[in-house]
């Protein structure tokens, strides 16, 4: 059940899996999906650390028996200053163990977030389980992405932003 307190960054319909046009009323993106986040602290006072937790809606999933479920893999992209470019970043993933598994309507992945008023960049990409044979693979609805957070002084916005 979705979390009362919780804010939404996306409500809609994707279907994921390895069989279009299985879902009339939802857009394809085949084995994976990927959506860019900019999470920013609006109380630049106090900038401190936080716990954000990402709220994964879907519907229909179906996992076999013994699978894991399917992958959920957030990165964060942060300046390479190894390079002295101040346009060059890198990414890093921070998340690849949550799952969203057989039944569950909505998976919630912890990220913390430290204190800063610089924006932080995020993907979160969720990942079929292709743990067996293909044509086999679970189809299944990303439903909405919602958000809450311990301090409440930080805001999550879909796309990449500047400040």
């Amino acid at each position: 059940m979705m979390n009362a307190n919780s804010t939404f960054i996306w409500e809609g319909a994707i279907h994921i899996g390895n069989e279009p046009g299985l879902y009339g009323n939802a857009h394809y993106s085949g084995l994976f999906l990927e959506l860019p986040l900019t999470i920013k602290n609006f109380d630049p006072v106090a900038p401190q650390d936080d716990l954000l937790k990402l709220e994964f809606l879907t519907r229909n999933v179906k996992v076999f028996t013994g699978y894991p479920g399917h992958l959920i893999e957030v990165r964060r992209y942060v300046p390479d200053a190894q390079f002295g470019n101040p346009f060059k970043w890198k990414e890093t993933i921070i998340k690849n163990s949550d799952r969203i598994l057989d039944g569950v309507t909505n998976t919630i992945v912890d990220i913390p977030i430290t204190g800063s008023t610089d924006p932080v960049y995020l993907s979160i990409a969720i990942k079929i389980d292709t743990d067996l044979k293909p044509a086999l693979y679970d189809d299944f609805l990303f439903t909405g992405l919602h958000y809450t957070t311990t301090s409440q002084n930080i805001s999550v916005n879909l796309g990449f932003r500047v400040n």
